[in-house]
């Protein structure tokens, strides 16, 4: 299994508190089919996006297309509107996502997993902090019974010091 493969699915498991020393093999086997499975299909995305990129209809293409210049379809609004109907109509069917709005969706999801991560380290630690505030408060309560027995065993010692210091003491 190649680094890139490992690191992703390394990534993956430690977002669910699971590592590949976790699993089985024969599922460690399995993520890494499904992995390839996907990287394929993101492959073929990332080629028809590209293709889709390089076949748009705008002013630029047809211009170059049809050997008009450019300059013509700005000065004639009935060409540059001709174009740029067939331009609206193809973004509205095919919905693509362009490469630049790609890449900032990309960014954010992985903005918002960094932020996941920090919040479920977040948690642990306030998890540990709780764990750790119970057993100082369960420390506080064994030391204030203590001190309860200590002071009750000082009362008595004095109580019998005072005894002991009537008894030895002439009146």
């Amino acid at each position: 299994m190649d680094e890139q493969v490992l690191k992703r699915l390394q990534d993956f498991l430690s977002l669910r508190n699971q590592s590949t020393d976790t699993i089985t093999l024969r599922r460690l086997q399995q993520l890494a089919k499904v992995d390839a499975a996907i990287q394929k299909r993101k492959q073929a995305i990332t080629s028809a996006q590209e293709a889709i990129k390089a076949n748009a209809i705008n002013i630029q293409t047809i211009a170059s297309d049809s050997g008009i210049s450019r300059k013509t379809f700005y000065n004639n609004e009935l060409l540059k509107e001709y174009v740029e109907s067939y331009a609206n109509l193809d973004n509205e069917k095919t919905r693509s996502v362009k490469a630049s709005e790609y890449e900032y969706l990309k960014k954010q999801v992985e903005t918002l997993a960094t932020d996941l991560h920090a919040m479920q380290v977040r948690d642990i630690k306030a998890e540990i902090n709780r764990h750790d505030i119970e057993q100082l408060q369960k420390s506080i309560e064994i030391k204030d019974q203590q001190i309860e027995n200590l002071n009750r065993l000082y009362e008595q010692a004095v109580g019998q010091h005072n005894a002991i210091k009537t008894l030895l003491l002439p009146m």
